[in-house]
């Protein structure tokens, strides 16, 4: 799959995959997650591996079964954070057993953290 950066009128930071644009480019991060969710009135929580970061949503493998659509809190931790970044998002995608979430509302502080952390990994990966 090729990835390319294209400014033709999309949103600042946005790439394009083949024919679908993405509003965020991703960048490959490697850190514990932690999934918390509800379901039939049940609490769960499981520990995952964050696959990729962008600033409006992350990818990462999970070994409890999400399900489209569900919401989770999420709680990572970024390089040069001083605290775990805490945030929720609804699950948008399951491919090759990573699963996407797309960010809702983030606060002052998680979007900076988020944001400090693509920045930073956009240095070294290139973007």
């Amino acid at each position: 799959m090729t990835i390319e950066n294209e400014n033709d009128g999309l949103s600042q930071g946005a790439v394009k995959v083949g024919s679908a644009a993405r509003r965020w480019k991703r960048y490959v991060i490697q850190t514990r997650v932690k999934i918390i969710g509800t379901r039939n009135k049940v609490k769960f929580m499981a520990l995952g591996q964050t696959d990729n970061l962008s600033a409006g949503g992350m990818g990462f493998y999970c070994p409890q079964p999400l399900e489209m659509n569900e919401r989770v809190d999420l709680e990572l931790e970024l390089p040069g954070a001083k605290l775990p970044v805490k945030i929720f998002g609804v699950i948008r995608s399951y491919v090759n057993e990573v699963y996407g979430v797309e960010f809702g509302e983030i606060g002052g502080r998680q979007r900076e953290e988020i944001v400090r952390a693509c920045a930073a990994l956009a240095k070294y990966q290139g973007g």
